[in-house]
């Protein structure tokens, strides 16, 4: 995790126990965040203050007791990526990389790796049929520009342009 001299664009966003979906959303679109579902909401005050973090929500009471904390009101998480989008753009929070170059799993930046690492652990036309992958030298997981990634980066680009002005 940064220090707490991040500048703005830089911040690290916290989301509680309810914004799961939503926290590995904005890891694939390149933010810092730190989810951890079991995470008591005393614990995520003190780590939002000790790192000056964004704090995103779905608890009113918890987001009263942090000055720098997101209500995110709506259940639907394409609504809530849209709205925490707009509001992280309007105080200056940007992404720290470029989009899937961040473990969704995790939180981890994604390495490329040679093909023979993954040869034998999968199924061996998804071998075949790649010639890159990238792994997260953290939890291990392995990631391919396949149907799924063609299909997220569309998404991506269609909340993008619901976000005015949001840069790839």
């Amino acid at each position: 995790m940064g220090s707490s001299r991040q500048s703005a664009h830089k911040k690290l966003i916290i989301c509680d126990c309810m914004l799961g979906k939503l926290a590995k959303i904005l890891r694939v679109l390149g933010y810092n965040v730190y989810y951890n579902p079991k995470a008591a909401d005393d614990y995520l005050i003190s780590l939002s203050r000790r790192h000056d973090a964004i704090l995103l929500t779905r608890d009113k009471e918890l987001s009263k007791l942090y000055e720098r904390s997101i209500y995110v009101r709506d259940h639907e998480v394409n609504k809530q990526v849209i709205f925490v989008l707009r509001a992280l753009k309007d105080i200056g929070v940007e992404p720290l990389t470029g989009v899937l170059e961040i473990c969704p799993e995790c939180g981890t930046p994604i390495v490329e790796c040679d093909r023979e690492y993954i040869k034998g652990n999968y199924h061996e036309s998804t071998y075949c049929a790649y010639d890159v992958f990238y792994y997260c030298p953290n939890c291990g997981k392995v990631y391919w520009e396949g149907y799924q990634y063609k299909s997220l980066r569309k998404t991506i680009e269609e909340i993008k342009d619901n976000v005015n002005g949001l840069n790839a």
